[in-house]
């Protein structure tokens, strides 16, 4: 059950005295006993794709990240795209991280989980 949860972006919670609660950075589900992560990432690979909060969706195609299709942005190389708090990160060959912003990518750190 524990992996079915995890796969949903969700976690068991842990008891603490007689009060259910989360771990930090998970948010407790009204009436379940089960805690969903506050920012579920998700990273191409291993899905095959995704959708952003603006409903584009993201794919990387022989390591060109690609948005509804088309090229995003000019960006090559890219071994990982990732959807983290609403942002969309890449991550190249070179260990370079870059965020989109709208048009194209700025070099940023690599972001936290």
């Amino acid at each position: 059950m524990r992996h079915i949860l995890l796969a949903l972006g969700l976690t068991l919670g842990v008891i603490s005295s007689a009060n259910a609660q989360c771990a930090t950075g998970y948010t407790q589900l009204s009436n379940v006993f089960a805690c969903q992560l506050n920012s579920v990432a998700t990273s191409i690979p291993p899905a095959i794709s995704f959708k952003d909060s603006s409903g584009n969706v993201w794919t990387l195609v022989k390591g060109i990240p690609m948005i509804n299709g088309s090229v995003a942005g000019g960006g090559y190389n890219t071994v990982e795209v990732l959807y983290n708090n609403n942002i969309v990160y890449s991550t190249n060959t070179g260990g370079n991280w870059f965020r989109w912003n709208g048009s194209g990518w700025i070099l940023t750190t690599k972001p936290n989980p």
